[in-house]
């Protein structure tokens, strides 16, 4: 299948192709024996994980007792290809919400896709302080790109004009390159220390670099492959907020599979899968789980200031009375990489 073939399937999934849901995980497995492999995952193993990557985070939402039962998933028909159904807890997903909108997307370092276009405060706050309530255009965009006529409100980037912020090492997505790989560039900031933590004490990879996607329902990610990384080393895809399609081509001959990821599933691309084709043709409108939707983000406790992580204050006002709201319509995909 060529790429451009693959585009097609990723703008219009068809009946045809397979589709994998977790919740109905026998119903695939009867109509492609022999496919899946499915795995019950130890939730206490990995608890303490969880616990540290909360207690690490300048502000900490409140505890969940609630059980989960993760699962894991493998697919012949995608060799390398790993989704840990359920894997991140309630309340850690609620932790990493928080922690994408007051430690990762605020830093100046981490650059996004509006900053071209305007004069983003330093540190960036989507939900604003006493100060801020529109965006002025930026006065010295970079060669390329034309700064908007006017302002824009900071409603409109909680909406849809923020598309996604990049973490540690900064990808150029003209370029589609990373302008360094030398740790002391300012091109290749610090990845955030507990995040990268926990990801390295869960998969086989030392974090480097993060593309943090903000999805409303209607927007897609187009067919393409991460090649830019230096290291083979896996990518590992974390999904939060409403539900999604996720394709994965292993090859350019064989139609992609589709997989149903919700929120607190971690999809592991690795070995024939570390290179493949993959996409997203599809957010679900309201599907995002009440744990999230129905959240007191408001009930965070702060334990320590960013400005010691990431050398900024919080903003005067969080507007954490607001995450639940904002988040009830998005999905948020942070997708890591390890460059070198």
């Amino acid at each position: 299948m060529s790429p451009a073939a693959f585009a097609e399937h990723c703008a219009a999934p068809t009946p045809a192709m397979r589709l994998f849901d977790a919740a109905s995980a026998g119903a695939y497995a009867a109509a492609f024996p022999g496919d899946v492999a499915e795995t019950v995952l130890d939730a206490a193993a990995v608890a303490d994980v969880f616990a540290d990557f909360v207690a690490g985070s300048c502000a900490q939402m409140p505890p969940d007792p609630t059980p989960t039962t993760p699962k894991l998933f493998t697919f012949q028909s995608a060799p390398g290809l790993r989704l840990y159904s359920g894997l991140v807890p309630a309340a850690v997903q609620q932790q990493l919400v928080l922690n994408v909108v007051e430690e990762y997307l605020p830093p100046p370092q981490h650059r996004t896709n509006v900053h071209p276009l305007y004069d983003l405060p330093a540190p960036f706050h989507l939900f604003g302080s006493s100060e801020t309530t529109e965006i002025v255009p930026n006065p010295s965009p970079p060669p390329g790109f034309v700064p908007p006529a006017r302002p824009a409100s900071l409603g409109s980037f909680q909406d849809r004009r923020l598309r996604w912020v990049t973490l540690g090492g900064q990808y150029d997505w003209t370029a589609k390159v990373y302008p360094s790989f030398d740790r002391a560039s300012p091109a290749f900031p610090a990845f955030p220390p507990n995040l990268a933590a926990l990801l390295a004490a869960l998969f086989d990879i030392s974090p480097d670099a993060s593309i943090v996607n903000f999805y409303s329902p209607g927007d897609t990610l187009s067919a393409h492959q991460d090649v830019a990384e230096r290291s083979a080393a896996d990518l590992v895809s974390v999904s939060l907020g409403c539900e999604a399609v996720f394709l994965c081509g292993p090859t350019r001959d064989v139609p992609p599979l589709q997989l149903r990821v919700r929120s607190g599933d971690v999809i592991v691309m690795a070995g024939q899968s570390r290179f493949a084709y993959h996409g997203v043709p599809k957010v679900w409108a309201g599907s995002c789980p009440p744990h999230l939707s129905g959240a007191d983000f408001a009930a965070a406790a702060d334990a320590r200031s960013p400005a010691a992580v990431y050398g900024f204050a919080p903003p005067t006002r969080h507007g954490r009375d607001r995450y639940a709201s904002w988040i009830a319509g998005k999905r948020i995909n942070l997708n890591v990489r390890q460059m070198l």
